[in-house]
């Protein structure tokens, strides 16, 4: 019997992990305490977890920030990286429970408020059989795109040399010259490295004129505070100035690339390809064997995008996002809102 649960905070702290690494397609944005992060990173919101279960076995399962507006019964919803459902070898019996799930997610909702605005961001890979469940369950792509939908996940081999050889012949060049310089690497998460990392961050991001993207001490300090060891930052310097670094979060057999950045003298000795190869061997020995680059797009970001590409990753479509609203009123609204921001 097929039945929908709400997961209290204190049962998730012991079950929800456990309960997520059974899936394939398992994340970091769906973790416990990355849940808990991006709760704390909004006012006046709430994390609800809901898994669907099979008897006693889940079989979808997704985390979601809540914001509600009580004096208009409305309510707002965004869940990254979910929900998910790939659990079983039999893609019939995933895209069944993801349908189930919709379904009574969408329900509990109604039963609730009168206005609601639901948008799901799915990082499983993309399938037309998911694309028409959704459909179906009366979800829609965005008006405004979000979240970007093609990534780059790098297998880490068993033997590290299969890497090297996966590299682009020109990233393999350039990465051969950075290793004529002296770099040196420091890997660790401490205060220090954090702030040394987003000096880097905003020298690179001012020199673009692209000011929105810098960071300040606390928006690194917030994310270590809740993924603690999961979140390590790769620092490069040469003669003792620092050149490159990275921020990588990381779960299970799974690890993320979540910030990189160079200065003009790191981009002169190509230190990011050497950065990148000292993560790839740094992930190999603790037994981490996919990194995943965290999306490209390479009509905005041409340069990001064929970096990440010449790293020899598999291209990855997601699902990607899909909203859900009571009203198509709401729906263009929140679009019209989102673009504003944007």
């Amino acid at each position: 019997m097929l039945i929908m649960r709400e997961i209290s905070m204190n049962d998730a702290q012991v079950e929800w992990d456990n309960y997520l690494i059974r899936f394939s397609d398992y994340n970091i944005l769906q973790c416990y305490s990355f849940g808990e992060y991006y709760k704390n990173k909004s006012i006046s919101t709430e994390l609800k977890r809901y898994i669907l279960f099979d008897g006693n076995k889940p079989v979808i399962m997704g985390q979601a920030k809540i914001k509600e507006i009580k004096t208009i019964s409305a309510v707002f919803i965004y869940m990254k990286g979910g929900p998910l459902y790939n659990l079983s070898d039999s893609e019939k019996k995933n895209v069944k429970y993801l349908k189930k799930y919709l379904n009574e997610f969408v329900n509990l909702i109604k039963n609730k408020y009168k206005l609601y605005y639901l948008n799901f961001q799915l990082t499983s890979e993309s399938g037309v059989a998911e694309e028409l469940v959704l459909r179906e369950c009366g979800w829609s792509k965005p008006i405004i795109e979000r979240s970007l939908f093609l990534t780059y996940r790098v297998q880490i081999y068993k033997d590290i040399n299969d890497n090297f050889k996966s590299f682009d012949p020109k990233w393999r060049n350039q990465l051969r010259r950075a290793e004529k310089v002296n770099h040196y690497f420091e890997w660790g998460n401490s205060d220090t490295y954090i702030k040394r990392y987003i000096r880097m961050h905003n020298t690179m991001f001012k020199m673009k004129k692209m000011k929105k993207f810098m960071l300040k001490d606390v928006d690194l300090c917030e994310l270590k505070q809740n993924m603690k060891d999961h979140m390590q930052v790769l620092i490069v310097s040469v003669n003792n100035k620092d050149v490159s670094g990275c921020v990588i979060l990381l779960f299970e057999k799974k690890a993320y690339y979540v910030y990189a950045a160079s200065n003009e003298l790191g981009r002169s000795y190509y230190s990011s390809n050497v950065m990148i190869w000292n993560l790839i061997k740094r992930l190999h020995d603790i037994g981490v064997n996919e990194l995943d680059l965290l999306g490209v797009d390479p009509h905005k970001n041409w340069g990001g995008y064929h970096f990440k590409k010449g790293i020899g990753g598999q291209l990855v479509k997601f699902v990607g996002e899909w909203e859900h609203s009571s009203t198509n009123f709401i729906k263009v609204l929140m679009n019209t809102l989102f673009f504003l921001r944007k």
